[in-house]
């Protein structure tokens, strides 16, 4: 099981989480070894994120994790060499970052951001930004 990736499950929708998590030194792997008990004492998790921690614990991260890796997605974790320097260190970093090709370079600094329900604007207005910035031979992350 890649822990990352079950940790981001875990952690999708608590940005504040990832930065307790950071600030303390507390990787994946760590929270995954330890027992419900003992997470609970961290004063970190959710009762609900502490249920599902549990659950990828006895079942693992199933088809989602195979489907991702079959997809040719690649994933950098905030405890990756290649995670962005300045991306973690906003005051609410994402856990991960999801990408296709390769991360742009640690001096380059544009990236497009939307919601996972976007509506036909914000849709168009996200392609035309990436369009243009490739058209330019810069790389968008």
């Amino acid at each position: 099981m890649n822990y990352n990736f079950a940790m981001h499950k875990v952690l999708l929708y608590s940005p504040e989480k990832v930065r307790q998590l950071l600030d303390s030194n507390i990787r994946a792997e760590d929270v995954f070894e330890k027992s419900r008990e003992s997470l609970w004492l961290m004063n970190i998790f959710t009762p609900e994120q502490l249920y599902y921690i549990e659950e990828i614990k006895q079942n693992g991260t199933g088809e989602e994790e195979e489907n991702f890796e079959k997809s040719g997605m690649k994933y950098s974790c905030i405890w990756d060499d290649d995670y962005p320097e300045r991306l973690k260190n906003i005051s609410l970093p994402p856990y991960g970052i999801f990408y296709y090709g390769k991360l742009p370079p640690k001096s380059f600094g544009v990236g497009v951001v939307g919601s996972r329900n976007t509506g036909a604007y914000g849709s168009v207005t996200a392609y035309d930004i990436g369009k243009d910035m490739r058209s330019e031979e810069r790389r968008v992350g």
